[in-house]
């Protein structure tokens, strides 16, 4: 992931790729890491005028000291997928 932000932020001023996607990237990292992590990533997108995306499922969310999960804000979610109804199908359709 560092790497992958790492060439965006060298190319920025090219005629390259300004976004990136991960999947699991959080998986098996501490609490206190994904928060800290999530932060940075922010940080630098915000810096750099770069598109993060990330997938994950809810029990990656982290959590703080205070078991408080991580706030992801409205602007920043572009899907949640869920097993409801067909508006939280990635094609809006079951297979």
């Amino acid at each position: 992931m560092a790497f992958d932000l790492a060439l965006l932020i060298h190319y920025r001023q090219s005629s390259f790729f300004r976004f990136a996607y991960h999947d699991g990237i959080l998986e098996g990292l501490d609490d206190r890491i994904k928060i800290r992590l999530l932060n940075k990533v922010k940080s630098i997108c915000d810096e750099y005028d770069l598109q993060y995306i990330l997938s994950l499922i809810d029990s990656d969310i982290p959590t703080d000291e205070k078991g408080e999960k991580y706030i992801f804000t409205p602007d920043e979610i572009c899907l949640e997928l869920n097993d409801r109804d067909y508006l939280g199908k990635l094609f809006l359709h079951s297979f």
